[in-house]
């Protein structure tokens, strides 16, 4: 989220650690920033397909679209304990929560 507010308002470079000072290609730094917002979309038609994404960042020839609203946010909503545990309210907690309902696996060997 931070990373298209900072585009949003024209400071893309903030996001970068300043321990990098000016180390870096700065073109290259705002092609890869640009292409990441890409990838998150809300509407996945307007997402970039891997060969895009590849054929743009081996090469500057490539003109990138602006992107749009993000598909990824964190929202929080209030999570209320099960009955006979605590049922006041100082026992709310606000939990966040991802409006892209991803899954995460956890690998277990066999």
């Amino acid at each position: 989220m931070q990373a298209w507010i900072h585009w949003k308002d024209g400071r893309p470079l903030e996001l970068l650690d300043p321990i990098l000072g000016d180390s870096f290609p700065t073109d290259e730094v705002m092609r890869c920033i640009h292409m990441a917002l890409l990838c998150v979309q809300e509407d996945p038609a307007e997402r970039p397909t891997v060969e895009t994404i590849v054929l743009t960042l081996n090469s500057g020839s490539v003109t990138l679209p602006s992107p749009q609203q993000r598909a990824f946010f964190l929202k929080t909503d209030t999570y209320m304990p099960r009955k006979g545990l605590e049922s006041d309210q100082s026992a709310r907690k606000s939990m966040p929560w991802s409006v892209n309902e991803a899954s995460i696996t956890e690998l277990h060997p066999r």
